[in-house]
């Protein structure tokens, strides 16, 4: 039986989202007020979003901060389309992988592990060279990946997260973490063209 009245939740879905649509239109015509009530809101909930990627307390609070402080100084053209809260997560999960692309752990981690097998070859100098050249050809292969599976081989590799941390942090499904997963593995087969490297090729 249909209710003829709607219900209460309803009401407050529709009532939060003018209050959030007001709130914008004050935060575009510079209400630092309405600005302070967006950062209180979300500020905790993005640290903790963004140190689940990072794992580190310190970087993930510079990214909220920047994310926050990009968002006022472009204030005049705010309009989160699909509303405040997809914004401020993505602006920061996108903000947080820049930063982990930034820090090529994983390229320092493929050269250690070409120079631990140059190291076993026990020969010389020509094993350092052929070692620096293979970690150039990774860092190569995955920054050409399309953004999603580059994403999903730097969390892989570089942090070692789950498929389900995977997820959790790119907001997909573990079956699409898999999918892209195994195309970027394809992908840096055909680049590499068969040098084995962290058991992918």
């Amino acid at each position: 039986m249909t209710h003829p009245f709607p219900s209460r939740t309803l009401y407050i879905g529709r009532a939060s989202r003018r209050a959030d649509t007001v709130r914008d239109d004050r935060i575009r015509a510079g209400d630092e007020r309405a600005f302070e009530s967006l950062f209180l809101e979300y500020y905790t909930a993005l640290c903790a979003f963004t140190n689940g990627i990072l794992r580190s307390p310190d970087d993930a609070e510079e990214v909220v901060q920047t994310v926050f402080h990009r968002l006022w100084q472009s204030r005049s053209s705010w309009d989160p389309k699909g509303g405040a809260r997809a914004y401020l997560f993505a602006a920061c999960r996108n903000q947080a992988f820049n930063l982990l692309e930034h820090e090529q752990v994983v390229w320092r981690h493929a050269a250690g592990i070409a120079e631990a097998h140059a190291g076993r070859a026990e020969s010389g100098a020509e094993d350092w060279v052929e070692a620096s050249d293979l970690a150039d050809r990774l860092r190569m292969a995955v920054a050409e990946l399309p953004e999603r599976r580059r994403q999903v081989v730097t969390l892989r590799l570089q942090y070692q997260f789950s498929n389900g941390e995977i997820a959790k942090c790119m907001g997909i499904s573990v079956k699409a973490v898999e999918v892209q997963f195994a195309r970027a593995v394809a992908d840096l087969r055909r680049r590499l063209k068969g040098t084995r490297i962290f058991g992918l090729v």
